[in-house]
């Protein structure tokens, strides 16, 4: 959040800090489409439309015309959510090594 801030203060106000937590982080921006390497629409969609459909919904007050899951949906013991999971996990994994800065020192 604080790099965030920093960030939106440079750009609504032009004033340029040091950001102790990256300073471009546009820099680190990545842009991929999961419909090219992925069965998205059965992955992806088909499983959303199975959750919503089933009703796994608990009360939350705080919510004025829209419901909230039951938890964790990645805690259900169901193999197309195990495999959303995993993808989501892959594809994190992916982008942190693209990314990797080498910090020991040679």
């Amino acid at each position: 959040v604080i790099g965030s801030l920093m960030m939106s203060s440079e750009i609504k106000y032009g004033i340029k800090n040091k950001n102790i937590f990256c300073n471009n982080p546009m820099k680190y921006v990545l842009v991929k489409d999961l419909i090219k390497e992925y069965d998205f629409k059965k992955i992806f969609v088909e499983t959303a439309k199975n959750i919503l459909k089933n009703n796994i919904y608990r009360n939350q007050p705080l919510l004025i015309n829209g419901q909230q899951s039951s938890g964790n949906l990645f805690d259900l013991q169901n193999n197309v959510i195990k495999k959303i999971k995993n993808i989501i996990l892959l594809e994190v994994e992916k982008y942190r090594k693209q990314f990797k800065i080498n910090t020991t020192k040679s």
